[in-house]
C-alpha cells in the first residue's frame, strides 16, 4: 500500500539449517520520528538520523511441529459456566437467557468447537445441550438457591479431565453477578484458583478461563485472579453494568465467543535481547525478556509458519538487535514443556514512507498504548492505588483519536475504511477503561461529606448517545481530585462571628430556610459546614445540558428561600417514595411530567436549588460547594461540573429581569434579584470569569458574528453577564448611551433572527424568499397603492402590531421560474449545418491539423456556419440580459408630489402593502419568541437604568446582603417610568398581541402547530410559555423554555389556588393556575415601540424592514454565519440609515439575481434541448463530435438529458446514425484517440445505467465497450501487508466483476443474490 526503504543485516558466516530445526527471518518496521523524546510512559520518540525510537520486531518461524503438537490438533473445548442462583432472578435473567440464546447457538453451529454447559447455584450440574434442544433447554432454566464458587469450578475440572487428550484447547466462560454465599471459609477461597490452575497442570491441558462479573456486588478482585492465573493461558474479565440492555449485554458477550470462535491457533515465542541498550516497550519488570503468543499462519512441506510481532526500543535508533529465539511448546505425551532454539537467518529493517503507512503506524501504536493501559488501570483498581497519572493517560489518548487525520490528501476511502474500524475499537476500549476509572474513583465519595448525600442521590441516565456518557466519566475523573481538595478547604473553613452578629433582623428573616425554619445566622454556625442558603426554581433537562447548560428549561423561578440540607432532605424523601423522574425529572423534555421535590410559599413547584452571596463567610462556603451544585443542576451528578455551568447563575439573573413588570416589581423579588446579582458579581471575581465576560461582551455589541447562538445558546445570559460587570469595567464597556443602545439593539435583532429560526425552520426556499420579496416591496403595483411617509408608516405600523384581529395577507411564494416562457427557436436538423460541424470538429480536435491548408476555403465557410449556430444561443442570452437591466422594481412615484431625487423618495416612502406585511410578520414571530416580546420593556429599563447609574452591586455587603432600600425606589420608579411611557401611548389601542387565557399548564402541550405564548399572573405568580429554537447547537428536543416567578405581592400574600389531578398536595406538572384580574391586560407591547424607547430618533419602518429582511434570510445559525463571513449580513445594531437601505438593497440584489439565473437557466435548457436533438439526429461521428464540442465541457449540464435521448430508443426499432460511435465518445471522451470531451476523461456508468447500455446496443458490443473501460482503469491498490478486506480482496486477489473476467479468461466469482434479500424484505 505504500513505500518503504529496506536495510538489512546478514549473516557474517552461513549456516546450515536441518530439516528438524527450526529458522526464523526477523523484520523491524519503523518511520521517521516526529516528536522530541518523552517520558510518560507513550510514545517514545529517541530518534537518530530521522528514525523513531520505538521499532516494531515482526517474527517469521518455519519450524516442523511434532505430530501430536497441540498446535497441530483442531479443536476448541467450550465451557459455558452460567450463574443460575437467586440473585440473578428478573431482568437480568432474562438479559443472559437472551444473550445465550443468540451465542450458544452460533458456537453449537461451528464444527471445530465443542460446547458444554454448566449452570451452578447451591450446587452445579451439567446440562445436556446440542444444535437441536439448546433453544428449549436455556428458556426453560429457572434461578434459585445461593452461589457456590467451589461446586462450579469442580465441576469445571471434572468436565476438563474428562475431555483430556481430545482437543487442542480449552476455554471456559465463567459468568456471575455475585459473591460465593456459601464458602465462607478465607482460605478456602484464596486457595481456589491455585488449586484449580494446580489440578489443570497436572493433566497437561491448555486452558483458558475468561470471566464476566454483572453487578456492582460481584468479587472483582476474585474474577480477575481467575481470569488471569485460573488456566494456564491468561483470560479476559468483562464487566456488565446492571443497566445494561440486550444488546450492550450481547456485544460484551460476543466480544469473547469471537476470540474463542475465530482466534487462531498459538504457541509460545520467547525473545531475549542481548544489547545493553536495547529493551522491550511497556516491559518494566523483565525488559531484556518476552515471551509472545505465535500464531500458526499456515502450514507447508510438513513445517508450520509461526508468526508474532512486539515492539523494542533501540538505543541508537538506526542499529539492529542481536536476539535469541526460541519456540515454547508443549508436549502431550510428558509432563512440562519443551523450550526449541531457534536459528536466525537474517534481520532486516524496514522504513515505513508512504502517508497511509505512517497513519495506520500512529494508530497501532495507539493500541498498543491502549493494551498497557487497561492492564494498568485493572491492576490499579485492583489494588486500591492511585489513579491519577492514568487519567492524564486516558486523557491524551483521547486527544489523540481527535487529532487523527481521516480526511484530506493521501487519505483514500479504503485507508480511511480502515482508520475508522480501528478508531472505534480504541475509543471502545477508551470508554471501558474511563467507566472503570469513573466507577473506582465514585466509591471514594462516601468519605467526602461535600458529595456524599448528593452523590447517592445521582441519577444514573443512559444517555442515547455514547459520547455523553465518555463526557460525564471524563468530569467524574477530573472532578473527584477537585472536590478531594474542597473538602479539605471546606473542613478549614471558620466563621467570622462579628460578621455574624452584625446580620441585622431584616436579613435574618429575609435569607430565612422555610422548609428546616433556619435562617441564615443558624446555618453558619451549625455543625454542616456544607449547608448554605440558596433559592428554588423548578427546570427541566434534556441531554444537551451536558453540552450547554443555559439551554436549561426554567419553569419557575422561585422566590421561595431554602437551604441545601433541608433541599437534599426533600430530594431524598421524594426519591425514596417516589422516583427519580417524578423527583426531578431526569433527562427529557417531551411528554413528560415536571419533577417536583417540594413546593414553595406560593405553592409553585420546587425540583432544583441555586445558591446565594448573602454575606463574606456564606459566600466562602458557597465556593467550595458551588461547583458540586451546578454539576448536580445541570448533570444530576455532583461530579458532573463543566466551567460553563457557571453561566447557569447568569442566565437565571437576566430570566429574572424578564420577568419584572408592572404587576410584578415587588420588594421581596427585587431583594431576590439583587441578591443572585451580586452572587453573579462575586462569580465574575473569584471564578476569573472577568476576562472571558468581557470579551464576550465587547463581541457581541460589536458584530452579528458575536450573537449567534453558538457564541450566546441564552440571550439572557448575556444580559446577566453586562449587569453583572464591576462598576469600572461597567463603565469601560458601556462607555456612552450609543454603546448601550447598540447592546439592546443588537439583543433585539438576534432575538428577532432567532424567533424566525423557529417560525421558518422548516419553510421552503422559494416561501422564504416570497416573505423577502413582500418585505421589500419590488412587487410592481398599481396607481390606487398608497405610499406612506415616515411618521405615517411608523403610526400604521404600531397601529397593526397592536391589533388584535388576526388578518391573513396572502404572500405570493417567489419562483422566478413560475412564470418564465420558452422562447420559440428552430430546433430543427439540418445536414448542411452538419458537414460544416464535421470540418470544425476535424480541425479542433486536432484529428486534421492541415485542413485549413488544403481547403481553406471550405473551412471557413464551415466556421461561419458553426458561429451561426452557436450564435442564436448567444444572441438568446444577450435580450434576456437587456430586458433584466431594464426591468423597473421600483414602484411609481407620479402620484407622489415631491421634488426628492427618486433615491431620497425611496427611503421617505414605504408601500401601504409593505408596513402590513411587516406588521403581519412580527405578529407571527412574537407567537415563537423566546424570550417573549413582553420581558423586553422590564428588561430595557432594569437595564438601562443600572447599566447608567453608580449603583454597585458591592453595597449590598453593607447592608447584610439586603438591597439598599434606596436602590429597590429607585428600580421601581424607572420600572413604572418604562411601563408608564407604553400606558400613556397606547391606552386607546388594541391589547397586547396574543392575548391570556383563562388557564395555562405548566407542563408544555405538544403542538405542531405554532400557538400564541400565553400570561398568567397569580399574586405575583407569571408563567409563560415560550419556544426557542438553535440550529448550532446539538439538540435532542426544542427547547421550549418557560418561566414563573412565584413570590408573593408586596403585602406578602401567596396564593393557594393550585389544583392537582392526583390529590397530592406537594402538586404536579399537570397543575393550573387561574387567571387573575391583576396582569398584563392593560399593558400593550409591541416592537416597533420598544425599539423607539430604545432609540428615539430612528427610522424605525426602515430599521425593522431591514431586521426582519436579515432574520428571515439568514433564519438559521448556519446561513448566518455564512452570510457574516461574505457580508451579506449587516449590523442593524448600528445606529445608521444608511446600513439599513444597504441591506434593503442587498437583498432586493439577490432577488434580482435569483430572477436572472432562473432566465438563464431556462434559455440553457432551450438550448441543451436543440443541441441533444441536432447531436441525436447527426449524419456521422465528427458531425456529432462537433456539436458536443460546442455544447458540453463536462458531463454535468444537460449531458444527462442527452443520455435519456438516447435511451428512449432502447425498445424502438429505430436507431439514431452512428448509435455505437456516438456511445464510444460519450464513455471514453475520445475520437479516434483525441480528447474531444471532458479533457478525455472515461466514464464507467452505474450498474443500472450499464445495464440500459446494454440493452441499447446489445450484449456483444456493450461487452467490448465495458471491457475497455475496465481495462484502462488503475487496478486499486490494498494494503501493503496484503491482509485482505472486510470483502476478503487484497493486492494479490484484487476485486474484478465477473463481467471483465470474462473477458479476461479469468474464473468467475460468486455474487450474492440480491433479489432473495429483497423478497425477504418486502
Amino acid at each position: 500500500m505504500g513505500g518503504a526503504e529496506e536495510t538489512s543485516r546478514s549473516l557474517e558466516e552461513p549456516v546450515d539449517v536441518n530439516d528438524d530445526q527450526g529458522t526464523v527471518d526477523i523484520i523491524i518496521e519503523t518511520v521517521q520520528s516526529e516528536h522530541k523524546n518523552n517520558d510518560d510512559g507513550d510514545i517514545d520518540d529517541d530518534s537518530m538520523e530521522g528514525l523513531s525510537g520505538e521499532q516494531l520486531m515482526k517474527l517469521n518461524i518455519l519450524y516442523k511441529l511434532p505430530e501430536k503438537s497441540p498446535m497441530q490438533l483442531d479443536k476448541t473445548h467450550l465451557i459455558t459456566v452460567v450463574d443460575n442462583s437467586g440473585s440473578m432472578s428478573g431482568n437480568p435473567w432474562k438479559q443472559v437467557q437472551e444473550a445465550l440464546l443468540t451465542l450458544m447457538g452460533s458456537s453449537l453451529n461451528l464444527k471445530h468447537i465443542h460446547t458444554d454447559f454448566i449452570v451452578y447455584n447451591t450446587s452445579a450440574q451439567r446440562v445436556p445441550i446440542n444444535k437441536d434442544n439448546y433453544v428449549r433447554t436455556i428458556e426453560t432454566l429457572t434461578t434459585c438457591g445461593a452461589t457456590s464458587f467451589v461446586d462450579a469450578f469442580n465441576e469445571v475440572f471434572d468436565v476438563i479431565y474428562e475431555s483430556r487428550n481430545q482437543f487442542t484447547s480449552t476455554v471456559v466462560v465463567f459468568l456471575t453477578d455475585g459473591q460465593d454465599t456459601i464458602n465462607r471459609n478465607k482460605q478456602q477461597m484464596d486457595n481456589l484458583v491455585p488449586n484449580l490452575r494446580e489440578r489443570i497442570a497436572r493433566i497437561n491441558e491448555q486452558v483458558t478461563i475468561h470471566t464476566v462479573g454483572f453487578s456492582r456486588d460481584h468479587a472483582f478482585q476474585f474474577l480477575k485472579q481467575v481470569s488471569d492465573n485460573g488456566g494456564t493461558v491468561s483470560g479476559m474479565f468483562r464487566y456488565c453494568e446492571p443497566g445494561d440492555d440486550k444488546t450492550i449485554l450481547l456485544q460484551k458477550l460476543e466480544e469473547l465467543f469471537d476470540f474463542i470462535t475465530y482466534s487462531e491457533k498459538t504457541c509460545n515465542i520467547n525473545i531475549e535481547l542481548l544489547d545493553e541498550n536495547s529493551s522491550f516497550v511497556n516491559q518494566t519488570k523483565t525488559p531484556k525478556n518476552v515471551t509472545l503468543k505465535g500464531k500458526l499462519a499456515m502450514q507447508e512441506n510438513q513445517k508450520s509458519t509461526i508468526t508474532g510481532e512486539t515492539w523494542i526500543r533501540l538505543e541508537p535508533p538506526t542499529c539492529l538487535p542481536n536476539v535469541k529465539v526460541s519456540l515454547e511448546l508443549q508436549e502431550r505425551d510428558a509432563d512440562g514443556k519443551s523450550n526449541i532454539s531457534l536459528v536466525i537467518k537474517g534481520i532486516e529493517r524496514k522504513k515505513l514512507t508512504s502517508s497511509d503507512d505512517k497513519s495506520l503506524w500512529r494508530l497501532r501504536i495507539l493500541e498498543r498504548n491502549m493494551d498497557d493501559l487497561t492492564d494498568r488501570v485493572a491492576n490499579a483498581v485492583s489494588s486500591k492505588s492511585d489513579v491519577a497519572s492514568l487519567q492524564v493517560r486516558v486523557e491524551k489518548y483521547q486527544k489523540q483519536i481527535s487529532k487523527t487525520k481521516v480526511f484530506g490528501n493521501g487519505i483514500s476511502k479504503q485507508l480511511r475504511e480502515v482508520i475508522f474500524a480501528v478508531i472505534k475499537d480504541i475509543q471502545k476500549s477508551l470508554d471501558e477503561v474511563q467507566k472503570m476509572l469513573a466507577d473506582y474513583l465514585r466509591s471514594g465519595t462516601s468519605e467526602l461529606s461535600l458529595l456524599a448525600r448528593a452523590h447517592d442521590m445521582r441519577y444514573q441516565a443512559v444517555f442515547n448517545k455514547s459520547r455523553r456518557q465518555r463526557v460525564m466519566d471524563q468530569r467524574v475523573s477530573k472532578n473527584i481530585q477537585q472536590a478531594t481538595i474542597a473538602q479539605q478547604q471546606l473542613t478549614s473553613l471558620t466563621v467570622n462571628k462579628v460578621e455574624i452578629n452584625n446580620l441585622s433582623q431584616d436579613a435574618q428573616g429575609f435569607f430565612y430556610c422555610i422548609l428546616s425554619q433556619n435562617s441564615v445566622r443558624d446555618v453558619l454556625l451549625g455543625d454542616d459546614k456544607d449547608d448554605a442558603i440558596g433559592f428554588g426554581l423548578a427546570i427541566q433537562r434534556s441531554e444537551v445540558v451536558l453540552d450547554e447548560p443555559t439551554l436549561v428549561r426554567l419553569h419557575v423561578i422561585s422566590g421561595t428561600l431554602v437551604s441545601r440540607h433541608a433541599m437534599l432532605d426533600a430530594l431524598e424523601y421524594k426519591i425514596n417514595v417516589s422516583s427519580h423522574l417524578k423527583a426531578h425529572g431526569g433527562f427529557t423534555f417531551k411528554d413528560s411530567e415536571l419533577g417536583v421535590t417540594t413546593i414553595g410559599i406560593s405553592r409553585e413547584p420546587i425540583n432544583a436549588w441555586l445558591p446565594l452571596y448573602i454575606t463574606p463567610s456564606h459566600w466562602e462556603r458557597i465556593k467550595v460547594i458551588l461547583k458540586p451544585c451546578l454539576g448536580y443542576f445541570c448533570t444530576l451528578d455532583p461530579l458532573g461540573y463543566h466551567y460553563k455551568q457557571l453561566d447557569v447563575i447568569f442566565t437565571v439573573l437576566g430570566a429574572m429581569i424578564g420577568q419584572l413588570s408592572q404587576y410584578n416589581i415587588g420588594e421581596h423579588q427585587l431583594r431576590l434579584l439583587f441578591s443572585v446579582l451580586r452572587t453573579c458579581t462575586a462569580c465574575l471575581t473569584d471564578f476569573d470569569l472577568e476576562t472571558q465576560v468581557n470579551e464576550c461582551l465587547v463581541n457581541f455589541i460589536a458584530s452579528p458574528a458575536g450573537r449567534t447562538k453558538d457564541v450566546v445558546p441564552n440571550l439572557y445570559t448575556v444580559v446577566g453577564y453586562a449587569l453583572a460587570l464591576p462598576l469600572k469595567t461597567r463603565k469601560e464597556i458601556f462607555k456612552d448611551e450609543d454603546t448601550l443602545q447598540k447592546f439592546l439593539l443588537a439583543i433585539i435583532s438576534e432575538w428577532l433572527r432567532r424567533c424566525a429560526g423557529t417560525l421558518y425552520r422548516e419553510e421552503s426556499v422559494v416561501k422564504l424568499n416570497g416573505i423577502l420579496n413582500a418585505l421589500i416591496g419590488t412587487d410592481s403595483i398599481d396607481k390606487s397603492e398608497r405610499l406612506l411617509d415616515k411618521h405615517d408608516a411608523e403610526s400604521e405600523l404600531i397601529r397593526l402590531c397592536l391589533n388584535t384581529n388576526h388578518e391573513d395577507i396572502n404572500i405570493t411564494p417567489f419562483d422566478p421560474s413560475a412564470d418564465l416562457t420558452e422562447p420559440d427557436i428552430d430546433s430543427t436538423h439540418s445536414e448542411h449545418t452538419d458537414k460544416a460541424m464535421e470540418m470544425w470538429a476535424e480541425k479542433m480536435s486536432g484529428i486534421s491539423e492541415n485542413l485549413d491548408k488544403t481547403n481553406r476555403k471550405a473551412y471557413q465557410k464551415a466556421l461561419v456556419e458553426v458561429n451561426k449556430w452557436c450564435q442564436v444561443g448567444k444572441t438568446l442570452k444577450d435580450d434576456s440580459a437587456k430586458n433584466t437591466e431594464n426591468t423597473d422594481t421600483e414602484p411609481s412615484m407620479e402620484q407622489v408630489d415631491c421634488s426628492e431625487p427618486v433615491e431620497a423618495k425611496r427611503c421617505m416612502y414605504v408601500k401601504e402593502t409593505v408596513v402590513q406585511v411587516m406588521a403581519y410578520i412580527i405578529k407571527h414571530l412574537i407567537k415563537s419568541s423566546y424570550p417573549h416580546v413582553t420581558s423586553f420593556p422590564g428588561l430595557i429599563a432594569f437595564t438601562t437604568r443600572w447599566l447608567t447609574s453608580q449603583y454597585d452591586a458591592l453595597e449590598l455587603d453593607g447592608n447584610s446582603g439586603i438591597a439598599p432600600g434606596r436602590l429597590i425606589e429607585d428600580i421601581k420608579m424607572a420600572m413604572n417610568e418604562m411601563f408608564k411611557n407604553f400606558d400613556d401611548k397606547t391606552s386607546k389601542e388594541a391589547s397586547v398581541i396574543g392575548p391570556p387565557q383563562n388557564e395555562v399548564n405548566i407542563e408544555r402541550q405538544t403542538n405542531t402547530n405554532i400557538d400564541p405564548p400565553t400570561n398568567t399572573v397569580v399574586d405575583g405568580v407569571k408563567t409563560k410559555h415560550f419556544d426557542v429554537d438553535d440550529d448550532s447547537v446539538e439538540l435532542d428536543d426544542t427547547n421550549n423554555v418557560d418561566y414563573e416567578y412565584g413570590i408573593g405581592d408586596d403585602d406578602g400574600n401567596y396564593s393557594d389556588d393550585v389544583d392537582s389531578d392526583d390529590g397530592d398536595d406537594t402538586g404536579s406538572a399537570s397543575m393550573t393556575r387561574k387567571k387573575s384580574n391583576k396582569g398584563m391586560d392593560g399593558f400593550k407591547v409591541c416592537l416597533p415601540k420598544l425599539l423607539k424607547i430604545i432609540d428615539n430618533n430612528c427610522d424605525v419602518v426602515l430599521l425593522l424592514q431591514a431586521m426582519l429582511c436579515q432574520s428571515v434570510r439568514f433564519h438559521s445559525n448556519s446561513k448566518a454565519r455564512a452570510a457574516i463571513g461574505s457580508k451579506e449580513m449587516l449590523d442593524t445594531a448600528a445606529d445608521d440609515s444608511s446600513v439599513y437601505t444597504a441591506i434593503l438593497d442587498i437583498n432586493r440584489k439577490h432577488l434580482t439575481e435569483l430572477t436572472v439565473s432562473a432566465q438563464q437557466n431556462m434559455l440553457n435548457q432551450v438550448l441543451w434541448k436543440r443541441a441533444n436533438q441536432c447531436m441525436f439526429h447527426a449524419t456521422t461521428p465528427l458531425a456529432f463530435v462537433g456539436y458536443l464540442m460546442n455544447t458540453y465541457t463536462s458531463r454535468h449540464e444537460g449531458f444527462p438529458d442527452l443520455i435519456d435521448l438516447f435511451m428512449t430508443t432502447v425498445d424502438t426499432d429505430v436507431k439514431p446514425p452512428a448509435l455505437k460511435e456516438k456511445i464510444h465518445i460519450v464513455l471514453t471522451g475520445k475520437y479516434l484517440d483525441h480528447p474531444v470531451f471532458d479533457n478525455g476523461n472515461q466514464w464507467l456508468p452505474e450498474k443500472k445505467m450499464a445495464k440500459n447500455f446494454q440493452k441499447l446496443l446489445g450484449d456483444e458490443i456493450w461487452g467490448e465497450y465495458e471491457a475497455e473501460l475496465r481495462s484502462s482503469v488503475n487496478i486499486h491498490v490494498y494494503r501493503e501487508s496484503d491482509i485482505p478486506n472486510r470483502h476478503g480482496h487484497c493486492n494479490s486477489n484484487p476485486y474484478i466483476p465477473n463481467s471483465l473476467r470474462k473477458r479476461l479468461g479469468m474464473a468467475l466469482i460468486k455474487e450474492k443474490n440480491n433479489n432473495r434479500s429483497r423478497k425477504k424484505s418486502k
